[in-house]
């Protein structure tokens, strides 16, 4: 199979398990709404979540984004078995931090609680306290599943990567189908340790095909060992202050009506779902070619890939911001409108996703443009651009959250995640040259037509199928399925029209891997 080939199939197989692993994610989603609602509980629950979660975000961003480039160098100077070598020495100084900021979120978990949730108090915040606690083995698993995912890619095993959720939902289901009358929200919070505790085990049917054995080893003398920890200061710094982000944001929403923090958690998880299953796959794809090409003296290859990947980005992210505005009410509905999750839920949920959606491309962009800079073992840039996304993140908060509530808080995320796409580019091309960027603005703008126009021939036929098939749940799953499903059809007809070059390029790669 020639490069291309293996490159779709890989992100084939990636956007395969992707979207069976966010199924499960939305169906989790869905329980968890009914069964908890939206409300004190969920509150507390989501506040303990992010609390785990920014400690795991750490260690595994920082594993994440210098393993991949530093192990690339390692094979390619001294071989594979020092590459296992240096990823044992790697997970050893993990499992050691680990310890060590599981036992510090145990120990300061009322701090943590009352930092992130000023709004809480009493009962609420006891809860919040409690959750946190039970929450904390996550980071321990985390950290080790990140090292074996930098090891698995570098390998270029995407199977292990794209199906890693699926035991992580399936836990999660599972107790919430059976346990969660028994056990409650507490339950709900060990069941997360359990179900990032099975990533691990999915890990290990890879790590035998690589030949990966666990030796405790560990030395600060190894020269890779010196250069990935290097590249750490920066990552921290830049995951330190997303983090300040996650804590901003969650704190002013506490402050807010009661269930605004579980709506915005709820209306992200939908617009991130796009993200998740395309531009991750791409992402994760890209990534170690990126690394092989930033090492090049020749830059050429790496923009052609870079450009190559903001082209799709764009492609995909844009008619999804379009069906997410147009749609976000009847999604919203049948998503979660059932069991304790009310029409008034789904109405703060709704206006929730519209305002994020607008940030949906800016996200996407700043993702994969990081992972450039990271191939290129440049940490400093995106820990700079990271300091000035949470910067003007809180300052349009402050502005936004007066008068629009928990929108507020939305569309400062969204402005702030796009103003920093474009310095990120701009960056690039400062640091790179001429990198290409009319023809990305051409594509663009032809999406962006497309997109408009699809939307809006989607959004009358979805008006026009419920006047005559009616207003029952049945009814509205249907007309949204035909109506994004007729949307889908006319953009890409649009885009064929509009002779948009990475159409013909994806239908070609794909006529060649079926032709085979």
């Amino acid at each position: 199979m020639d490069k291309s080939g293996k490159l779709v199939s890989s992100v084939f197989i990636i956007m395969f398990f992707t979207v069976g692993s966010k199924v499960l994610g939305f169906l989790r989603d869905v329980l968890i709404a009914a069964r908890f609602g939206s409300g004190m509980e969920t509150d507390a629950y989501f506040v303990a979540l992010s609390a785990a979660g920014i400690l795991s975000a750490f260690l595994m961003q920082a594993i994440e984004t210098t393993m991949i480039p530093v192990l690339s160098e390692v094979e390619e100077e001294e071989g594979k078995a020092k590459k296992i070598v240096h990823t044992n020495h790697i997970l050893n100084l993990v499992l050691l931090v680990a310890t060590g900021l599981l036992l510090f979120g145990w120990v300061f978990a009322p701090w943590i609680a009352r930092i992130m949730a000023v709004g809480f108090a009493g009962e609420q915040l006891q809860l919040a306290v409690t959750l946190t606690r039970f929450a904390m083995p996550v980071v321990l698993f985390s950290g080790v599943s990140a090292v074996f995912l930098g090891l698995l890619q570098s390998e270029h095993r995407f199977f292990e990567t794209a199906a890693i959720q699926l035991p992580f939902n399936f836990v999660y289901i599972f107790f919430l189908l059976f346990l969660a009358g028994t056990f409650g929200i507490r339950g709900l919070a060990v069941a997360g340790v359990l179900a990032t505790a099975s990533q691990v085990v999915l890990q290990r049917i890879g790590l035998r095909k690589v030949h990966y054995r666990y030796r405790p080893r560990f030395t600060l003398q190894d020269p890779y060992v010196k250069k990935t920890l290097s590249l750490v200061p920066p990552v921290l710094l830049t995951t330190a202050i997303s983090n300040l982000n996650t804590i901003v944001d969650r704190s002013m929403a506490s402050s807010l009506a009661a269930g605004s923090l579980s709506a915005l958690n709820f209306a992200n998880k939908l617009n991130t779902l796009v993200h998740s299953v395309f531009i991750v796959a791409l992402a994760t794809v890209l990534f170690p070619i990126l690394a092989q090409e930033a090492r090049k003296t020749d830059k050429a290859g790496f923009k052609q890939v870079t450009v190559r990947g903001i082209n799709v980005i764009l492609l995909i992210t844009l008619p999804a911001t379009a069906g997410l505005i147009a749609f976000c009410t009847p999604i919203v509905r049948l998503a979660f409108e059932r069991g304790a999750f009310d029409a008034a839920a789904t109405l703060i949920t709704a206006e929730s996703l519209a305002f994020y959606s607008i940030g949906l491309t800016g996200l996407s962009l700043k993702i994969y443009l990081d992972k450039a800079f990271f191939s290129l073992q440049d940490t400093r840039t995106p820990m700079v651009f990271g300091m000035v996304l949470v910067s003007l993140k809180i300052l349009l908060s402050f502005v936004f959250i007066a008068t629009l509530q928990h929108k507020g808080l939305a569309l400062a995320t969204s402005l702030s995640l796009l103003a920093t796409a474009f310095l990120l580019l701009y960056r690039m091309r400062v640091s790179l040259g001429t990198m290409g960027y009319e023809k990305v603005l051409y594509g663009g703008l032809k999406a962006g037509v497309a997109a408009f126009l699809m939307a809006v021939g989607s959004r009358f036929l979805h008006t026009v199928l419920l006047r005559v098939l009616g207003t029952g749940r049945l009814a509205e799953a249907g007309s949204l399925l035909v109506s994004v499903g007729a949307g889908v059809v006319l953009y890409l007809l649009l885009l064929y029209l509009l002779r948009v070059e990475e159409l013909g390029l994806a239908v070609q790669m794909l006529r060649r891997r079926l032709g085979r």
